[in-house]
């Protein structure tokens, strides 16, 4: 009976010292507003310990309505959703499995500690007896009830939202219009025309659907699926001077009977589809001692030959065909005259005059590099088109950038491609100083390389190539994920990030907290904006805009609306209206907890989608 007692007092003082945790964490949620449910049961479990830890017959039964009212209070909350339901109830209902345990030390239940009533019989059972098992009876009924509520929860699915999307045509086998995007009606959506086994853009189109119209695997064929054949790229990380963040986050494009892949060391490979046989390997011999914080490579970007419609791919057989030209390119600009205008100093390496060249593409693959450069290659062959850049074979992305520190900044992600342009967003170094690179977004020639407008959120107004001796504003917030681009609204849609250091604000200007955290659609023509949405105000948080905008078109009210799905950390799914950017589905502004840094503040409310 001392191993009971003891027991008993060690489980009293647990309960009662769990629940003057629950109603100080309770006692801070009323002060901040919220409910008082908390701190009331927090104040019950506090008198349940102490009932337990004195073996009184009524600590089960304080314990049974407390369980029984927070079981209550759950369903009336958030009914039968299962998460909800189990963060509310998931500690109460194990603690009252310990309860009606006889580990718990409560002995109220022994003889020992029997009272029997003066006026009982002899054989009749002692009150307190009758008591404690009447009370061990509620909890367990109440027990019973919160594990048929959680199992009934299992079978609904209150999220989940019925829809339907519009089914997309399998291509014609007729041959496609010479420009699809440009045949367009304007205002109407643009599904770039890819052939159905093909993926062509890190969405597979421009439009980041992400979506493969191939039909031969189904539920009920996959579980038959074999391994037809394996790749290993050799890419390891542990690498000298390989930051901590060495990832491999490639989505390969495929064109013809070829996939292109890129590695994480910016290795270039070409494979054949079928076999897995590697035709070409392309190393771009980036520059050492890098300021990297992530090293990886999302992707290439393929520009399909000129003059041919978005469907049209390369002939690639399985063989890869000789370059046109080999060697260095007679005439090579050099580096830093590459780009007029240009203040920085440095001096790349040129892909052009490393290996083999080619002086004919009509098609190209751009690789974006950690040391800062996109260069052209051939697809057929993995030589550099020495007719991109001036002869270089690329773009050095270090012109008119503030800050030079080779790695700090480069295009981690594949950039955008569309008939004319080659659109080029970055990383910046998070949290390293307030001396960064440029956000800067900006659009080249596709055909030459020569920079044609610059969108700088720092300085929003001013998109025309800058003239010499200026640079782009620094530490301005800038777009590391993927862009997505509608050719016939003439819009390219790029998901920003916030403004270095990512967690303090206090110094921010206007323009920057404008456009921090948001969707810019910029004028594909000028660079201009369009339009811009905010999914976090004044960003604290990290919350940058992290994947690619999704361009759907949907049935509203009888009518096609052009519309953006915009996915955030938060787990908002924004859905717009890609030609103004209004919400199609309602978007709330909610109040939002205070508390800042000294010299900050904290924005009163944030948006909270219907989707969310």
């Amino acid at each position: 009976m001392a191993v009971q007692t003891r027991r008993a007092k060690v489980t009293g003082v647990v309960v009662a010292l769990l629940g003057a945790a629950i109603a100080a964490g309770g006692i801070w949620l009323v002060w901040l507003g919220g409910s008082g449910y908390y701190a009331a049961v927090g104040a019950a479990l506090m008198v349940t310990g102490g009932l337990w830890f004195r073996q009184s017959t009524w600590a089960r039964g304080l314990y049974a309505v407390v369980l029984g009212g927070s079981l209550a209070w759950a369903l009336w909350e958030v009914g039968l959703d299962w998460w909800p339901l189990a963060a509310r109830l998931d500690v109460l209902f194990v603690l009252g499995a310990w309860l009606l345990s006889p580990w718990a030390g409560h002995a109220t239940v022994a003889s020992a500690h029997a009272v029997r009533s003066p006026s009982q019989p002899a054989g009749a059972q002692p009150v307190r007896q009758r008591f404690g098992a009447s009370h061990r009876g509620l909890l367990a009924v109440v027990m019973l009830m919160s594990a048929a509520v959680a199992v009934a929860s299992w079978f609904r699915e209150p999220h989940d939202m019925a829809g339907q999307l519009p089914q997309i045509p399998t291509p014609p086998s007729a041959p496609a219009a010479a420009n699809p995007v440009a045949d367009a009606a304007p205002g109407t959506a643009v599904n770039p025309v890819v052939p159905p086994g093909e993926w062509h853009a890190y969405g597979r189109t421009g439009l980041g659907q992400r979506f493969s119209p191939l039909a031969d695997i189904t539920p009920a064929n996959v579980a038959q699926l074999q391994l037809a054949w394996e790749y290993r790229t050799g890419d390891v990380r542990g690498k000298p001077g390989d930051p901590e963040e060495t990832t491999y986050e490639v989505t390969p494009l495929k064109v013809g009977n070829r996939l292109f892949l890129c590695t994480p060391h910016q290795s270039v490979i070409a494979l054949d589809a079928t076999t897995g046989k590697q035709l070409w390997r392309y190393d771009p011999q980036i520059e050492n001692q890098l300021a990297l914080q992530h090293l990886t490579c999302r992707g290439l970007s393929y520009q399909p030959p000129r003059g041919a419609s978005a469907g049209s791919t390369t002939p690639m057989s399985a063989a890869p065909a000789a370059a046109s030209a080999t060697g260095r390119p007679a005439q090579l600009a050099e580096p830093a005259a590459a780009a007029p205008g240009a203040v920085s100093t440095r001096r790349p390496p040129v892909a052009a005059q490393r290996g083999a060249t080619d002086a004919a593409c009509t098609a190209k693959l751009f690789m974006p590099t950690a040391d800062g450069r996109i260069i052209a290659l051939k697809p057929e062959t993995g030589a550099v088109c020495a007719n991109f850049g001036g002869g270089t074979g690329q773009i050095d992305l270090w012109q008119r950038m503030p800050n030079l520190r080779p790695g700090a900044y480069y295009s981690t992600s594949p950039v955008v491609v569309t008939e004319r342009y080659v659109i080029v967003g970055g990383t910046v170094l998070d949290n390293a100083s307030v001396k960064e690179q440029s956000g800067v977004i900006r659009a080249f020639d596709i055909d030459t390389g020569a920079l044609v407008w610059n969108w700088d959120s720092g300085n929003p107004e001013d998109t025309a190539p800058l003239p010499p001796g200026r640079t782009y504003t620094p530490n301005s917030p800038n777009s590391w994920s993927i862009s997505s681009v509608d050719e016939a609204l003439g819009m390219v849609y790029v998901p920003m990030g916030n403004q270095p250091p990512d967690q303090w604000g206090g110094r921010r200007t206007p323009a920057v907290e404008r456009y921090s955290s948001s969707v810019v659609a910029l004028d594909l023509a000028s660079g201009r904006v369009r339009w811009h949405f905010q999914t976090v105000h004044h960003d604290l948080w990290d919350y940058d805009v992290p994947a690619q905008p999704t361009l759907i078109d949907l049935q509203v009210n009888g009518q096609t609306v052009p519309a953006l799905v915009q996915p955030t950390k938060q787990g908002e799914l924004f859905v717009l209206d890609r030609r103004t950017g209004a919400p199609v589905l309602p978007v709330q502004e909610e109040p939002a907890p205070q508390g800042a840094a000294t010299g900050d503040h904290t924005a009163p409310t944030q948006p909270r989608s219907a989707l969310s």
